[in-house]
């Protein structure tokens, strides 16, 4: 018996011993018509394992409102978010207390294009926002334009131009989110601020075709993590960065020195006056 004809099966597998289902198989195996080519078999399989979907989720579907709470399988109409919305065509799966409920995986996530490029998705042209929010951005109520998942496609991230020009966004920055190199530029390589300190100012000095690296966003601000350069002048640069900044370490050292030197004659200087201050008076 399998879970095609039986509407507890769920119930009754929890009380088998797990050995049973090696002898089971094996016996279910021997029954399998020699002449069933591989596509019908496979056929039948797939019936099956819909009927066991259908079967689990009209069993496992909870009685009470509150059973709806983060249920893993259901969500209620009223618990679907402002920020989400329920796929076209999704159908109903029951109601409950007169409340329509659905599959959680008919509801989907809305984000705004810049949410959804972090995610390396695009929003598909001609797409209309499915929301519209207004949001506080600094200060200032903003509309915000949300899209679902299915009117996105994958980003593709361009490559260096074959002059060496850096493809950049509107404001010339190159948006490598949370520092993820899978989102710079083929042919270019991604200089933080930490292996590459100088990394910038090498860059401009020499006339190097360069674009801030911005990570992320702090408090509506965008916050820059590096530069991104043509992979052919990086280790020129890190190389050049390396020296610029042993260069004001020996200067922030000799800068220390010279002020350890006057703190030294400054003291002297007191102690000499006060000798002669003593010389002089007696105290």
């Amino acid at each position: 018996m399998t879970r095609r004809y039986a509407q507890q099966y769920n119930v009754s597998m929890k009380s088998r011993d797990p050995r049973d289902f090696f002898v089971i198989n094996n016996a279910i195996a021997k029954t399998i018509p020699l002449n069933l080519s591989i596509d019908e078999i496979l056929r039948n399989d797939n019936e099956d394992i819909e009927l066991m979907e259908q079967v689990a989720v009209n069993t496992t579907a909870p009685t009470t409102v509150n059973g709806f709470k983060n249920h893993h399988l259901y969500v209620l109409n009223k618990d679907i978010k402002s920020s989400q919305i329920l796929r076209p065509k999704a159908k109903i799966c029951g109601m409950i207390k007169g409340q329509p409920y659905y599959n959680r995986s008919d509801v989907f996530d809305l984000n705004s294009r810049n949410t959804w490029s972090k995610a390396m998705r695009e929003v598909i042209d001609g797409e209309e926002p499915v929301k519209i929010e207004s949001r506080n951005v600094k200060g200032k109520q903003i509309k915000l334009e949300l899209y679902a998942g299915w009117q996105t496609k994958e980003m593709i991230i361009p490559s260096v131009g074959l002059d060496g020009t850096i493809p950049v966004n509107k404001y010339g920055n190159v948006e490598v989110w949370k520092y993820d190199k899978a989102f710079v530029p083929k042919g270019a390589v991604l200089l933080t601020n930490e292996e590459a300190p100088a990394a910038l100012k090498v860059a401009q000095e020499l006339g190097l075709p360069h674009a801030k690296a911005v990570v992320d966003f702090e408090k509506g601000y965008p916050k820059y993590g590096g530069v991104v350069v043509l992979a052919e002048h990086s280790q020129l640069i890190r190389d050049s960065s390396a020296n610029i900044v042993v260069h004001k370490e020996e200067v922030s050292k000799k800068k220390s020195e010279l002020k350890i030197i006057e703190r030294w004659q400054h003291l002297v200087s007191m102690m000499i006056r006060r000798n002669d201050l003593r010389n002089k008076y007696g105290f």
